[in-house]
């Protein structure tokens, strides 16, 4: 499960993901994200994924076409400054993954995170 949250007075996307998550709850979430016509074109988004199983999200044909329109998705905002949030392993190598498939898109910028203290401290630097 995906919940999240946008707080306008930071720009801030809170998404926090739960349990089992399929390619189909995160396309789910970029379309709803992508529903909200007034987003400012700098974004700041923690995901956090400490409780989540990120075990399905190993599949590499899924993935590339969810990547895809992510990358597609960011040519709109000046910025996306993201932040992840993981706690495990397996978690932080799929992140891992994640940040180099997007290394070189200039107004995309992620990191990895272990605590919300440093994800949020490097949001609002």
């Amino acid at each position: 499960m995906i919940q999240w949250k946008f707080d306008r007075d930071k720009d801030l996307i809170t998404a926090k993901y739960t349990g089992s998550i399929s390619y189909e709850e995160i396309a789910q979430y970029i379309n709803d994200l992508g529903r909200i016509n007034d987003l400012p074109k700098k974004l700041y988004i923690l995901s956090d994924y400490t409780d989540a199983d990120t075990r399905l999200l190993y599949r590499a044909k899924r993935a590339a076409l969810v990547l895809d329109d992510i990358k597609d998705r960011m040519r709109k905002y000046d910025l996306v400054k993201e932040a992840i949030l993981q706690n495990n392993p397996f978690g932080a190598a799929l992140a891992n993954l994640y940040i180099t498939f997007f290394r070189n898109t200039k107004n995309y910028k992620i990191k990895l995170f272990s605590t919300r203290t440093a994800a949020m401290a490097w949001l609002e630097s």
